[in-house]
């Protein structure tokens, strides 16, 4: 149980300490991104490996690789795309290393969700969600049009977001349900 305490603490702690640089800096250093990662397999390893056996530590080790990589695939697609930015891609990646694939994919969609709610929420306190809107439909409507008459995209849509902060809450909310059996 031990073990279980300790890597949940290490995931919400990089997740904090993630959002409090993202939101005051816009970024999301490696420092703590590629430290996670690198220090997740090895703390899974020695944690089980001690309880359990070297048999057991490796399925650890190799299960926290696979949180990386499972977390840290659409993410990485994501950013491939223009969507998102790197540090976040490394911040999802660093939390299902220390969580594993499915309480990091928990956070991730959590911390998803969040982030979708913001910008609106964002928009209409600035007045500009409606304008936003009205917008989008119309640039929805570009692949039917000639060149010329397109619509230009809304500034709201092209709104660059802080998920620091979003992921946070996100890991927060995943491990608390997960304790609390939903």
């Amino acid at each position: 149980m031990l073990g279980v305490g300790l890597t949940l603490g290490l995931g919400i702690s990089v997740s904090v300490v993630g959002a409090a640089i993202d939101a005051r800096t816009g970024h999301v250093p490696n420092w703590l991104t590629l430290g996670a990662l690198s220090v997740a397999p090895p703390v899974a390893f020695a944690l089980q490996a001690s309880a359990h056996g070297v048999r057991a530590g490796l399925v650890a080790a190799g299960m926290s690789l696979l949180g990386a990589f499972v977390c840290g695939l659409g993410p990485l697609v994501a950013f491939l795309k223009g969507g998102m930015g790197g540090g976040d891609v490394k911040l999802l990646a660093a939390i299902g290393a220390l969580l594993g694939f499915r309480l990091g994919l928990d956070a991730e969609f959590y911390g998803f969700v969040i982030g979708a709610l913001y910008v609106p929420a964002k928009l209409a306190w600035d007045g500009r969600l409606l304008a936003t809107v009205k917008g989008g439909l119309r640039a929805l409507l570009n692949p039917l049009r000639n060149k010329q008459a397109r619509a230009e995209v809304p500034e709201g849509l092209r709104m660059r977001v802080r998920l620091g902060p979003a992921i946070c809450a996100g890991t927060l909310a995943a491990v608390v349900l997960a304790w609390m059996g939903a």
